[in-house]
């Protein structure tokens, strides 16, 4: 069989394995293309020129200069301080969304750390103020969307190398145009669909005392002002001036290089070349042309774009879009519009748009990242007040009560963390997020969860209290005493983290590990911590 037809079956089913086992594409098809090495005698000086040594610099410095300021809180205090500038315009956060979420994305990091930044910053944002949570994150992704191609994007290196190969102008500008007003449709869509002009009455921003910018955050700024002036003006090598400001920055103690090297996203990276090195074999062995030849067959100068972009989207449902959509299809394009008569960068505009819409569906990443934010969130601490809260499970619900209730969510656990418990709840859906805020927990009858330091606690300490290891007893007198130990109470089954040991608990408390214990039943216990 031909060599050219093998490989693209190889790589079909390299997207379906990848899909169905959950294996990282790249390394699949990188062990294929040394599978057709052996067989078809492919010499192996052609199958690692398939890896692109500059497009691993640029992917990599990128995204370790990236780690480094987001590990040292930079971006999200730069984020919140910009949402802060709305007040109480309440109206306006939605359309911040998008402006921060394209600022975050453009500047260099790409989507991959935005689409986890931006509905982390959006949800609770949208929540305090009674706007729709789920509106804004989608509004603040299309954000990140419309800065993808920016030229200091890891994206926008790989569209660009992939253009280049091509003979194309390795131009992405008109690319992030595209984007940008796909995006603002998408958007007003969004909008309209959610009603984004009806804010609830209940809801209230919540002015926050956000802290200044620390010296280390500061030189992370300059060291982005860096990075784009470099860039843009000078055409300085993104990856290598990426290399550049994060050293300094390691150096003079903005962050930590072996938390920075975790952070990479090194399966994104091994998928992107992985795919590189199978598509170079593709291409030498006529593979291109056969994906050229069938594709021309079932489109012609007006559907060319329609169907690239319907392509895109659905490979986009199975498969990264960096990793798999572009590698494969854009490689395509300059040969298409050869044959159709059609703009080859439009091909590639309309491939990065519909690879990336795509995302926004549940079963996508972006769309999966949105979901996840808005049906878990850490909603409460409470310090030194006993708060009435009530707690529930969705399923164990009557319908009475499904349709009555005003809060269907279900407890999680809670976390212990300079003398406050934070608690994490789950929640039935976006709706039910919408209404959860603190007046209404505070006002709902139920549970108790009471956290204090010792000496300074109004609540009577009740019942014999023994180490964690449950061998030795200490009077309430005593303990009172220790006032730099930090209290626990609650009066329903929990499960406590800690941010330190464990010192003393009430008999019924079980003591998971040092930093961790669960009261059981609904008698009331205590954690007591160092």
């Amino acid at each position: 069989m031909n060599l050219g037809l093998v490989s693209l079956l190889l790589l079909i089913a390299a997207i379906i394995i990848g899909f169905v086992r959950n294996c990282n594409v790249g390394i699949l098809c990188t062990a294929f293309a040394m599978i057709l090495g052996i067989i078809y005698g492919v010499n192996v000086k052609d199958i690692l020129a398939g890896f692109s040594s500059s497009l691993f610099i640029q992917m990599v410095g990128i995204t370790y200069l990236f780690a480094i300021i987001n590990g040292n809180g930079t971006l999200e205090l730069l984020a919140r301080k910009m949402v802060g500038l709305v007040g109480k315009k309440k109206h306006l956060i939605p359309f911040v969304m998008y402006i921060l979420g394209f600022l975050i994305c453009a500047v260099g990091p790409g989507a991959i750390p935005s689409l986890a930044i931006v509905p982390v910053i959006a949800i609770p944002v949208a929540v305090s103020a009674g706007v729709n949570p789920i509106m804004t994150a989608i509004i603040g992704d299309l954000g990140v969307m419309s800065g993808r191609m920016s030229p200091l994007t890891p994206e926008a290196a790989v569209v660009r190398e992939l253009m280049e190969e091509q003979g194309m102008k390795g131009n992405t500008i008109p690319i992030m145009i595209g984007m940008i007003i796909t995006a603002l449709v998408v958007m007003v869509l969004v909008y309209i669909y959610y009603k984004g002009w009806k804010i609830s009455e209940t809801g209230m921003v919540q002015e926050e005392k956000l802290p200044k910018f620390n010296a280390k955050q500061w030189l992370s700024i300059l060291g982005l002002l860096v990075l784009a002036v470099g860039a843009l003006f000078f055409s300085w090598n993104v990856g290598l001036t990426g290399f550049m400001v994060g050293s300094i920055l390691l150096v003079l103690g903005c962050g930590d290089e072996k938390k920075a090297i975790a952070a990479i996203p090194w399966n994104v990276i091994l998928m992107v070349l992985g795919v590189g090195i199978l598509m170079n074999v593709i291409s030498l062995s006529g593979g291109i042309d056969i994906m050229v030849a069938g594709l021309e067959k079932i489109m012609g100068h007006r559907t060319a774009s329609m169907i690239m972009a319907i392509a895109a989207g659905i490979m986009s449902f199975f498969s990264s879009g960096l990793g798999v959509v572009f590698p494969t299809l854009i490689p395509t394009a300059s040969g298409l519009a050869t044959g159709l008569g059609v703009n080859a960068v439009e091909l590639v505009t309309v491939i990065v748009i519909g690879g990336t819409v795509s995302g926004f569906t549940p079963i996508s990443t972006t769309g999966a990242l949105i979901m996840a934010g808005v049906a878990q969130q850490e909603a409460l601490s409470f310090n030194k007040n006993v708060y009435d809260c009530s707690y529930y499970s969705y399923d164990q619900m009557t319908k009475e009560e499904k349709e009555s209730i005003l809060l269907p969510v279900c407890y999680e656990k809670a976390v212990v963390k300079d003398k406050k418990a934070s608690v994490v709840f789950t929640y039935a859906n976006g709706d039910t997020y919408t209404g959860f805020n603190s007046a209404e927990i505070q006002n709902a009858g139920g549970s108790k969860l009471y956290t204090s330091q010792l000496g300074s606690s109004t609540m009577a300490l009740s019942g014999d209290f023994v180490t964690s290891d449950g061998q030795k007893h200490i009077s309430n007198e005593d303990l009172m005493k220790k006032t730099d130990y930090c209290l626990v109470y609650a009066d329903y089954p929990v499960t406590v983290f800690g941010e330190h040991d464990i010192a003393y608990v009430s008999p019924n408390v079980t003591v998971l590990a040092s930093n961790c214990a669960q009261i059981t039943g609904n008698d009331g216990g205590y954690i007591i911590f160092k």
